[in-house]
């Protein structure tokens, strides 16, 4: 059963360059949850998504940051708290290969066609009235 902790590095990291953050945070991270798991720091993994949490923001900003480990055996691995549980895509059903649901889905709804009647009122065509009406 994965426990839930709250570590807090600003400390260790304060001094240190942020263009050098990311590196110490992971090595920080792992030095604090292999002593309180009691674990050899190189058996102690970080998941994906705890990995790009520290890329992301850790380097810049400094807050404690909430955990969750899951030691089995002489390991232990590293995540964030949500991070666990596994949210399923949905699978779209599969088109069936007939011709009829292609032909159907190629053509769209017919549109009504509009009969539109405009009469010519443009001032060229009102010259060639009056001038064949002289």
């Amino acid at each position: 059963m994965p426990t839930e902790i709250t570590i807090n590095l600003r400390k260790k990291l304060i001094k240190i360059h942020k263009s050098r953050r990311r590196n110490r945070t992971v090595k920080r991270l792992k030095e604090e949850v292999a002593r309180k798991t009691k674990v050899n720091i190189e058996k102690v993994s970080i998941s994906k998504g705890l990995n790009r949490h520290i890329i992301l923001t850790m380097s810049k900003n400094l807050k404690p940051v909430k955990v969750s480990i899951d030691k089995s055996g002489d390991s232990a691995k590293v995540s964030l708290p949500g991070e666990d549980k596994k949210v399923e895509k949905p699978v779209a059903p599969a088109k069936e290969s007939g011709t009829k649901g292609k032909a159907a889905e190629a053509k769209p709804a017919p549109m009504p066609e509009k009969k539109e009647e405009k009469a010519d009122t443009t001032p060229k065509a009102e010259k060639e009235e009056s001038v064949e009406k002289k």
